[in-house]
């Protein structure tokens, strides 16, 4: 009697020690998606403000082409913010021709 006893009490102190080990490891980790929404703001904020300040640059050399700037870019960096400038200044925030947009794969 003494022995079921025993086990029935190493029964119920195991069942108790795995239900609070999986009640502890299986709580919701809290993920801090305002911090990374913030960088992600501040990141597009700095993008949009060089875009912003080539557009810039490029209309005083418009209104002045015989003055020179002294700065010197590559031409990759350039074409990546002409790029830039024309999408900016030319595209649309919401297009609803691409709401109903589907592809099929065969």
């Amino acid at each position: 009697m003494k022995n079921k006893n025993f086990l029935a009490a190493l029964t119920v102190a195991a069942l108790f020690s795995v239900t609070v080990t999986v009640a502890v490891s299986c709580q919701k980790q809290t993920v801090s998606e305002t911090n990374d929404q913030n960088l992600i703001d501040v990141k597009s904020k700095e993008v949009t403000q060089r875009v912003l300040d080539f557009r810039e640059q490029m209309k005083y050399y418009r209104e002045n082409p015989n003055m020179k700037s002294g700065g010197d870019m590559p031409a990759d960096s350039a074409l990546l913010y002409i790029e830039a400038t024309l999408n900016y200044t030319y595209s649309f925030k919401y297009s609803p021709s691409l709401d109903n947009f589907s592809t099929k794969i065969s």
